[in-house]
């Protein structure tokens, strides 16, 4: 029984110590999710950036230009990258201090963009 309670407490105390990697987000939808991408550039962490017209067209540029189309939907952020046809959505959040963007995709993983 100490072993499970001992197990238990340091499960609790791995939680508690990823909880802030997940403070400092707000979640965007609607028209703060546009008005967060709307005319703006973000950089990544590979050096790429983004711009992101109100038209919905967008350029990816890590080296050439690659055109894109996006939009907000329920689902959060969504894109096109021609030749596909295929949209792709993610969740859209921005850094309590406003510098950053985040993009989650359905399996949990996230890009960041910095302003």
């Amino acid at each position: 029984m100490r072993g499970y309670s001992f197990g238990c407490t340091i499960a609790l105390l791995l939680a508690a110590a990823s909880a802030p990697a997940e403070e400092g987000w707000t979640p965007l939808a609607g028209e703060a999710a546009m008005a967060a991408l709307s005319n703006h550039k973000l950089t990544y962490s590979n050096g790429a950036t983004q711009t992101f017209s109100p038209s919905g067209d967008t350029q990816y540029n890590a080296g050439h230009l690659q055109p894109g189309r996006w939009r907000i939907e329920a689902a959060g952020y969504c894109s096109q990258w021609p030749p596909s046809d295929k949209w792709d959505c993610y969740g859209l959040e921005i850094s309590t201090d406003g510098h950053k963007v985040r993009f989650i995709a359905g399996d949990g993983s996230s890009t960041e963009g910095v302003y």
